[in-house]
């Protein structure tokens, strides 16, 4: 209804509406409606005022009841007596408003004067929303995307090229302005500071000359130079961020100041964000609505570039011109040319990075220009064969960001398999109480053995559940204690009957994790725990293990004493468990890598029917379904 700069109490109900103002307003009404015109005076007791909805910049506005018709209304009337010019210019905005027959130009139903002199004029009563609001508040206005605020967007152009034809040229354009109803109205308000334009000014008719001139009487302007003595020349009228930079040099402006302020509309649609707020000249403000990080369309991105050009006979040319580039991008008529070019620019700087250096930057800034090609494009060969080229062929440097991912995806491998280990040290464990109650020969080596693999086990708990980090430290530290294990279960059982297993088992376990390096070390070192207790027994150092009577292998333990039923039975789940861990230690790497295999495999597959144009074969549909 309103401009949305005032939000001020409104005063009274208006209570006449015959015309018996003070002295001088009757001549000032009669001379601004027309000498001709006989007023229209409804009844006294025709509209009923209520709450105040809005102010303007020269009046309130109060919804009414209109009981003749009995329907709302909006009134808008000065807030007290005005000077005759005042008067006028209040009389003028209803009279511009009134002519100016569009759906998205507020109807003006009646025109009068209250009892204490104010001036008034009954409108169509609206219900919605600002665009200001809309955008200012998206999350509150989600049922307005992109599109329909577009679609609103061609409606308001399309009604200011109804005035502009009709003469008038509305100067104070911005999303405050324009209404969005709630069933799908929009509407363009406050037409108080619009400029009519004399003849030779704009094409088209002229509200106050020409043919129209029979219609009604002349209005007049507010632009000094045109006559008017409410302003005087050079005065600057509008929104600072919407004016055109002529219109900001208080130049007399032209259709060219309102394609400025709609370019201004469209940039704050797209970005969200206002295009220059508060600049009374922005010529040098980057007009892209995309170099502002908005995902713009090429289309649009440079058809607000067009509308905000600084020069006014660099703009679109007209506001119906400006509705329909918009139109026909919602309507899907894309500027095909414009996207190739703009692919081709884009695949030309994708293959000039690549060639430049081969290095993480590089390579990101080819991937990425490579990607908007193929965007803009789909049908380019070029972009696709690039996009494949370089997501099938590695960078000679690993980028760091990858390097990171991988490190993390390691971690993970470690971790579980630390988890893993878990279950074997459990299964160690509980054989423990059965060797000990055959007996103990060596104390110390027993609490050794204990303390050993207790260490073990919490190391793997605190690595596996993420309570200690990963390192490759801290990964041969682990194998370290548990090659340590392997040469105590040497001295108790012996080194060649159970140990070479165990030691074969914890080596395939650490030799398979992301971060071991030196598999060989590690089967050094294992080796080593196996041969070196039976090397220092052959050697005279503790008595003998492993010996060889009458042809029959005999190991004696020099920790515990060992009995038949109870070391068959060790000896039994001693080979189960290894199996398992045997299997379980073979089955995770192979599984990953067949995972990833099959993951490159189909990413290798879908950019390859990027490039494809081919139609399916009988024989892939069979394969497909096989």
């Amino acid at each position: 209804m309103a401009s949305a700069d005032d939000d001020a109490p409104v005063s009274p109900a208006l209570a006449a509406t015959a015309i018996s103002g003070p002295p001088g307003l009757e001549e000032t009404l009669a001379a601004g409606l027309a000498p001709s015109a006989t007023t229209v005076v409804p009844d006294h007791e025709r509209y009923r005022l209520g709450a105040a909805i809005g102010a303007g910049g020269m009046g309130d506005v109060l919804l009414a009841s209109d009981r003749r018709i009995g329907r709302e209304v909006a009134i808008k009337r000065t807030r007290t007596v005005p000077a005759p010019e005042l008067a006028a210019r209040f009389l003028r905005e209803a009279q511009i408003q009134g002519r100016l027959d569009h759906p998205a130009i507020v109807p003006v139903y009646d025109l009068g004067v209250d009892d204490e002199g104010r001036p008034y004029f009954v409108m169509k009563r609206l219900a919605g929303t600002s665009l200001h609001d809309v955008l200012s508040a998206p999350g509150d206005h989600k049922a307005w995307t992109r599109r329909r605020l577009l679609t609103a967007f061609v409606d308001v152009c399309l009604a200011i090229e109804f005035a502009h034809t009709r003469g008038v040229v509305h100067r104070d354009l911005k999303p405050a302005n324009i209404m969005l109803g709630d069933f799908g109205e929009v509407y363009v308000l406050d037409w108080g500071v619009a400029r009519v334009l004399r003849d030779g000014d704009a094409s088209g008719d002229s509200v106050d000359g020409g043919d129209d001139a029979a219609a009604g009487p002349a209005i007049p302007s507010l632009d000094g130079t045109d006559g008017d003595t409410g302003t005087r020349a050079g005065a600057v009228l509008g929104t600072p961020g919407y004016m055109a930079p002529e219109q900001a040099r208080g130049e007399p402006v032209t259709a060219a100041a309102d394609v400025y302020a709609l370019g201004a509309t469209l940039y704050e649609v797209l970005v969200g964000q206002p295009f220059a707020r508060g600049r009374l000249d922005a010529s040098d403000v980057d007009p892209v609505p995309s170099h502002r990080g908005a995902d713009v369309p090429p289309e649009l991105d440079a058809l607000c570039a067009r509308a905000l050009a600084p020069i006014a006979a660099d703009r679109i040319p007209t506001a119906r011109a400006l509705a329909d580039e918009v139109q026909g991008y919602l309507d899907g008529d894309r500027d095909l040319e414009r996207r190739r070019a703009l692919a081709r620019t884009q695949l030309e700087a994708a293959t000039a990075a690549l060639a430049a250096a081969d290095d993480a930057d590089a390579r990101a800034d080819a991937m990425r220009g490579a990607g908007r090609a193929l965007a803009l494009d789909p049908s380019s060969r070029d972009a696709a064969a690039l996009v494949s080229r370089l997501m099938l062929e590695p960078p000679a440097v690993t980028p760091p960001e990858v390097v990171r991912e991988l490190r993390t995806a390691d971690e993970l491998v470690v971790r579980r398999s630390a988890r893993r280990s878990l279950w074997n040290f459990a299964a160690l464990c509980s054989l423990i109480p059965v060797v000990l109650s055959q007996g103990v020969r060596h104390p110390i080596a027993v609490v050794v053995f204990i303390a050993v693999a207790t260490a073990s086990a919490v190391n793997a708990y605190r690595v596996g559940f993420g309570l200690a980090s990963v390192s490759r430290r801290r990964l041969y530290a682990s194998f370290a204690i548990n090659i340590l294990l392997v040469a105590l279960l040497a001295r108790a059982f012996g080194p060649f009957l159970v140990v070479p297993t165990v030691a074969a088992a914890a080596l395939v376990s650490f030799a398979g994790l992301p971060l071991v390096d030196r598999p060989a070390i590690l089967a050094a070192v294992a080796s080593t725990a196996v041969v070196g207790p039976w090397l220092l027994e052959a050697a005279g150092v503790g008595q003998r293990s492993v010996m060889f009577v009458d042809g029959a292998l005999i190991v004696r333990s020099n920790s515990f004493a060992m009995q038949e039923l109870p070391m068959t039975i060790i000896l039994v789940v001693h080979a189960i468990v290894v199996m398992f861990v045997a299997a379980y230690a073979a089955h995770g790497p192979s599984a990953n890598e067949r995972a990833a295999r099959d993951r490159l495999a189909v990413q290798a597959w879908q950019l390859r029917q990027m490039m494809s144009d081919r139609a399916p074969t009988r024989a892939d549909r069979d394969t497909n379904r096989s």
